[in-house]
């Protein structure tokens, strides 16, 4: 019987890992449909694996599971569902920019290389910021860069704004002739004329590239949203962040449910804006702390 105990708890003490275990398994398949004909599946696979990432660790200290093992396992499971998958992501994302999409690799020119191949500073500022992560004592409270799930989720959101938003997954550069397909035939407005076309752009893609990894090394303080109890006083900045979220998600998915005139389908573009808004309040809170 002693045994059994022992086998049942050690079973259960290892729901954590098997759940940072799914986590890499997400992000393994998200890498696979990354180089398919539906990349916004790609993108859909980071959400997920964001969900397993946060309910390992949940799961970890509602068990008191917590081990240095599941602490690694943690980490090598993150650099590939949000270092390496949004990584291809965004180098798929430039080579469509260019229009080299179908070209095959040997076929293409160095610019295209060049250009392309700075999605690799992606996955590289996430391992470096995970393993900057697991040596600093001091991010309990709050992160010191940007996480790289927030990151993932804003490059995630990306394929899934051109693919299952406005149902743009030609893999080509908008021209005059498809841009006027889509407004006749998708019914698109400004708004989306105007994220299409930034998607679109190897300069837009670039600097978020640049943005985003400079984030993630940096030492700017990004809010936790790990609650300290439920009282206002002690989590106000959090409860800003989660109600803003809230009221973006709404208001983003509103013309899905009650039809107003004039108002934008921002839809999928909440994630971006929402990832905008933690790092704008982590930067609210700073200034205002001083």
């Amino acid at each position: 019987m002693r045994l059994k105990n022992k086998k049942v708890t050690a079973l259960i003490r290892f729901i954590p890992n098997l759940l940072t275990l799914i986590n890499l398994s997400v992000g393994v398949v998200g890498i696979i449909l990354a180089f398919s004909p539906y990349m916004e599946y790609a993108g859909f696979c980071i959400l997920f694996a964001s969900v397993f990432d946060y309910f390992d660790g949940f799961a970890a200290r509602l068990l008191n599971a917590q081990s240095e093992i599941g602490k690694q396992l943690d980490s090598l499971a993150d650099a590939v569902a949000f270092g390496v998958l949004p990584g291809i992501i965004m180098y798929q994302l430039l080579l469509m920019s260019q229009g080299a999409y179908f070209v095959p690799f040997h076929e293409r020119d160095v610019v295209v290389h060049s250009i392309s191949l700075l999605a690799l500073l992606i996955p590289a500022c996430s391992v470096f910021r995970l393993a900057k992560f697991n040596v600093d004592t001091e991010q309990t409270v709050n992160f010191r860069g940007l996480p790289t799930p927030a990151m993932a989720i804003f490059v995630g959101a990306l394929p899934i704004i051109l693919g299952e938003q406005l149902d743009f997954n030609y893999y080509l550069p908008l021209d005059e002739v498809s841009l006027a397909n889509q407004i006749e035939y998708r019914y698109w407005d400004e708004f989306d004329v105007f994220v299409a076309s930034a998607l679109q752009s190897s300069w837009v893609l670039l600097i978020l590239i640049v943005a985003l990894s400079s984030l993630m090394v940096s030492n700017f303080t990004i809010l936790s949203l790990k609650l300290n109890g439920f009282s206002w006083k002690e989590n106000q900045w959090k409860y800003t962040i989660l109600g803003l979220a809230a009221l973006t998600l709404l208001l983003s998915f509103l013309p899905n449910w009650i039809w107003v005139p004039g108002y934008p389908f921002v839809e999928w573009v909440a994630f971006p804006l929402i990832i905008t808004e933690l790092v704008f309040l982590s930067f609210l809170k700073k200034v205002l702390n001083k």
